[in-house]
């Protein structure tokens, strides 16, 4: 018998043995090693001592193990999940995956079993797709109640990539289920144009081929989802080393063989619909991005990571900065798509008209809902679409007529190219405007337009919990006048509701007021209870009385068909009450067909509802956009195509820009207009990484057609392709060094860069010997030159300049101006060959000997110019070239931003102490110590303070510039948060900023 089972069954399969080697419960490790490995699922021999008593024999009898075993040869690499009663349970191996990652406790001792009620169902299902797994559900066909030998079907297959639990959705409680956004199934094959990536959904049923991409912009569309991939289907040419390269997780490769690269597709498509099971018949749309021959390549990891697309530590989240704190995850989703495969200049110029036209509306926009289409789409293909899935689907109809009624066409036509580009499939305004309207027209006679309560008893004593529980399963889904059938099953619910109130009446209520005749007599009286787990209305307590006749009472039965010997009803009450909930199970019936039909005449028009979906969440991602980019001063001022320019046709002007994660009033604008290769150098901390950073994102930002981050940006030739690469870091699991990394991705970029291209290096080379390192990055500098790439090429390497074979002719020198050793932040035309190492390193708090040691050391080597660390350490006075801050200027900020007098500037010398009047006075000051470093702060009780600096070894010879501030204390820490970023914007070496945040304590007092 086990010869014929497929290998998958057993544990000892590489698909489950892998598996569980990686177990860390400690629950799952047990319930593993008490797994069979002879028997299918790691279900033993019932006959052996472990197994005893376990019911089974392999599809001999109808036990529920043997339809588990069904299930799984149909579906042996995935996770069987049974319901049996109230609850879905699972054994063997599945049952050790559930206690490993849903975090359920094993149940029972017999063999390895583990359960969760029905509710807990989407939970689990989400956690086992996380892990990677595909689960197969089962339901129970049956009244759960019912006796007898029970009929189970597999009611769907849910899968990483479709997520989501819809059977018997229509008609559930859960109204507001998640549909979050599944990654595709991918699959790669390779054809003369190059790699051929198919994107399949099995949700929207939509098939995306991209034909003709890198090796590397390949993996960039796979590493959106890295770690959530179940699977990656692999055409036979496709080498597995990609995979290892680009270190992408997923859990297997399903290679296809016997398929030419054309078929390749139409061959994956059979395999998802094989594994969901799905009809063969069942189309998938076909669709191709929307693109022109100018489409910009899609982004390097490594780029994407630099500014802040993806996730990369301790970069600022560019994503999170253009779109308000806690926008939805599907507006994050777009903006991030959009950057990372930059839209072709076509749809770029429409999502920056639509920008610009909704920035300048005066209209109201109606309420916009954002959701996934995939909530539309999956339910009403499979005819499961809840009443509020409808009810969203018509508002989306009317948010699209609302915003071609009142915003300008123009708008309207930019919007709709944009969602062509993002749903790959076109949107014609004519055809949306018909499919709202058919929408609206279906639904309106649908969908309630007032609120269905559920029957009120008249009599306070019957509890009107019953009506509401037996009722809320049909109640507001659908308007009681949707159709004649329910209208009809409506006034006979009511009236079987009626009906059984007046039997309450008169049998068990009348019972019940027999007893009050014996007041008095009686500790205890019986009293009408609600019975929530049967849902009936009953009488608890002893029921004996002279009154009564034994024959007029009896016990009932509970839904398991067991007498409640504590209870106590009529043969009527009964009745009437079965009665009752016949008709709510027969409106139930009827509403659930209704919905059924409604889906069914909707899922034609599946194709527009996907393109009204994204309609909303695109105009929904622009608002946001707006709202938050706009005050902090970022624009759409961007030029593109030929302007004057005094020099070649490849030229980038970007005015004013500033780093996006930095506030306007805090940053430092800089402006540069280049073309072909700009060399940039400066002080170490002097910002060159910034300025790369900020200009990369600034360039695609405006390109992608977003607001950016500068007054205006003018790209005379777009730009096809984006390569950022700064700091360094090796790769252990591919086993590069951070040089062999650093070299890898160089090659890359000098592969695809054309003159075009925009390349922004940052040190490079600096992982190897400095021979070598330098004479490399000379060489890439000297090559990018050569082909007129336009590129920013920042170095410490100075050995560039002084060695001869070095050509640096046509190059534009930008250095980052220092005021000494301070920097400004400012990029100017020119050289800077002070990396100021030393000073950098000091600031920073290394040893000073350790410093003057390395000077030593430096005088060393031929050629190495340095500055004196000893001058660096001696007492930096006003007219010392080592710190160029003198009291004038430091007088001068502390008194503007006090709004005082100069001469009400009062300096407090080295062994001074402050006069008495001014001891107890709302104090705001500038300390400076020996070695020429600020510090601002505010005290109420100057003495104490000048005595606690003047106590510190590092502060023992400092002194005080100081204003007294009448308004007090609030206003004096507003006045010290603002003085403090003025002396540090001004360059002051600060000791500390970190009350420079301190403005909520004045804000609360109105001095924000």
């Amino acid at each position: 018998m086990e010869k014929a089972l497929p290998n998958d069954l057993f544990i000892h399969s590489p698909f489950w043995s892998s598996r569980l080697e990686s177990l860390s419960h400690p629950v799952a490790i047990r319930m593993a090693q008490d797994l069979d490995p002879e028997g299918p699922i790691g279900i033993g021999d019932g006959n052996k001592p472990f197994w005893k008593g376990f019911k089974h024999d392999y599809g001999k009898k109808d036990a529920n193990i043997d339809f588990l075993f069904r299930v799984k040869k149909q579906h042996p690499q995935k996770i069987a999940l049974i319901q049996i009663g109230e609850f879905y349970e699972t054994w063997g191996v599945d049952s050790v995956f559930l206690v490993e990652h849903c975090g359920i406790n094993r149940m029972g001792r017999k063999g390895p079993r583990a359960g969760m009620p029905l509710a807990n169902i989407q939970s689990v299902l989400d956690d086992l797709t996380e892990a990677g797994f595909s689960v197969a559900v089962c339901e129970q066909a049956d009244d759960i109640h019912k006796k007898g030998r029970k009929i189970r079907f597999i009611s769907e297959i849910i899968t990483p990539s479709s997520p989501t639990y819809t059977y018997g959705l229509a008609m559930s409680h859960k109204a507001n289920i998640c549909f979050p956004e599944a990654p595709p199934e991918f699959a790669l094959a390779v054809n003369s144009k190059g790699v051929k990536v198919v994107e399949i959904n099995p949700d929207l049923r939509t098939s995306l081929i991209l034909e003709g991409l890198t090796e590397e912009a390949a993996i960039v569309r796979l590493n959106k989802y890295s770690g959530r991939m179940n699977r990656i289907f692999l055409h036979e040419k496709i080498p597995k080393s990609l995979f290892n390269a680009a270190n992408l997780k997923f859990q297997n490769l399903v290679r296809i063989q016997g398929y030419s690269s054309r078929a390749f597709a139409a061959r994956v498509e059979e395999l998802i619909k094989i594994d969901l099971g799905l009809d063969a018949n069942i189309p998938f749309l076909k669709t191709e991005q929307l693109t022109i021959k100018d489409c910009p390549n899609p982004l390097y990891q490594q780029t994407a990571e630099q500014i802040g697309i993806l996730p990369k530590r301790g970069i600022p989240d560019l994503i999170q900065l253009m779109l308000p704190k806690g926008s939805p995850a599907t507006c994050k989703y777009i903006v991030r798509n959009l950057l990372l495969n930059p839209p072709p200049k076509k749809y770029a110029d429409s999502l920056r008209c639509a920008i610009v036209e909704l920035q300048s509306s005066n209209k109201q926009l109606p309420t916009l809902i954002v959701s996934n289409p995939v909530r539309y789409i999956k339910t009403l293909n499979k005819n499961e679409a809840h009443p509020e899935i409808l009810k969203d689907l018509f508002c989306l109809a009317e948010i699209f007529l609302n915003c071609q009624t009142t915003l300008p066409e123009s708008f309207i036509k930019n919007t709709l190219e944009v969602v062509s580009y993002i749903s790959s499939i076109r949107a014609e305004a004519d055809i949306l405007r018909d499919t709202s309207k058919k929408i609206i027209d279906i639904l309106s006679s649908i969908l309630p337009k007032e609120e269905d309560l559920a029957y009120v008893p008249k009599s306070e004593s019957i509890p009107a919990t019953l009506f509401e529980r037996i009722e809320e399963e049909f109640r507001g889904r659908v308007a009681r006048t949707s159709n004649k059938e329910i209208s009809d099953l409506y006034n006979k619910t009511e009236r079987a509701a009626k009906k059984y109130e007046e039997i309450l009446k008169q049998n068990l209520i009348a019972v019940l007021e027999s007893f009050d005749e014996e007041k008095g007599k009686r500790a205890r009286k019986p009293a009408l209870s609600y019975d929530i787990h049967n849902h009936a209305i009953w009488i608890l307590g002893s029921v004996n009385s002279k009154n009564i006749e034994p024959q007029q009472l009896i016990h009932p039965t509970d839904r398991f068909g067991k007498e409640v010997k504590d209870r106590w009803t009529t043969s009527k009450a009964e009745a009437a009450l079965k009665e009752y909930k016949e008709e709510a199970a027969a409106i139930h019936e009827a509403i659930k067909k209704t919905l059924k039909r409604a889906s069914k005449e909707l899922s034609p028009y599946c194709l527009a509802i996907i393109h009204l979906a994204t309609f909303s969440n695109f105009v929904k991602t622009l608002y946001l956009h707006i709202k938050e980019c706009q005050p902090r001063n970022w624009t759409t001022n961007f030029i593109s195509g030929s302007f004057e320019t005094d020099k070649n046709s490849s030229e980038i002007s970007v005015e004013e820009f500033f780093p996006y994660w930095m506030k306007p009033s805090e940053a430092v604008t800089n402006s540069l207009t280049f073309s072909g290769s700009c060399l940039l150098t400066g002080h170490n901390m002097s910002g060159k990484s910034t300025l790369i950073r900020s200009l990369a994102a600034t360039t695609i930002l405006g390109s992608s057609g977003f607001m950016f981050p500068a007054k205006k940006l003018a790209i005379s030739e777009e730009i096809d392709g984006w390569y950022v690469r700064t700091g360094a870091g090796d790769d252990p699991e591919a086993g590069l060094s951070a040089f062999a990394l650093e070299m890898t991705d160089i090659k890359v970029a000098l592969r695809d860069a054309s003159h075009k291209s925009f390349l922004l290096i940052d040190e490079l080379g600096k992982g190897t010997e400095s021979k070598a390192g330098h004479a490399i990055a000379a060489s890439v500098l000297e090559h990018l030159t050569q082909r007129n790439i336009r590129s920013i090429f920042a170095t410490h390497w100075h050995e560039i300049f002084v060695n001869k074979e070095v050509k640096l002719e046509n190059i534009k020198l930008i250095k980052m101006l220092c005021d000494v050793d301070i920097p400004t932040y400012k990029a100017v035309d020119g050289l800077d060959l002070n990396s100021s190492a030393f000073y950098t390193a000091l600031k920073i708090g290394v040893d000073p000997e350790i410093i003057a040691r390395a000077e030593e050391i430096a005088k060393g080597y031929d050629g190495f110019a340095v500055s004196s660390f000893a001058n660096l350490l001696k007492n930096n006075s006003a007219e010392s070239s080592s710190n160029n801050r003198n009291e004038v200027d430091l007088i001068e900020i502390l008194a503007s931003t006090a709004q005082a007098e100069l001469s009400q500037v009062k300096n407090l010398k080295e062994n001074e102490m402050p006069p008495l009047k001014d001891i107890s006075c709302s104090i705001v000051y500038v300390l400076r110590t020996a070695n020429n470093f600020f510090y601002a702060g505010e005290t109420d009780n100057f003495l104490q303070r000048v005595m606690a600096h003047r106590n510190r070894i590092t502060d023992s010879k400092c002194e005080f510039f100081y204003v007294t501030i009448k308004e007090g204390k609030s206003q004096a820490r507003q006045i010290e948060q603002k003085l403090i970023t003025k002396l540090k914007n001004s360059g002051f070496p600060m000791i500390s900023v970190s009350d420079e945040r301190n403005s909520s304590f004045a804000a609360l007092r109105g001095f924000a």
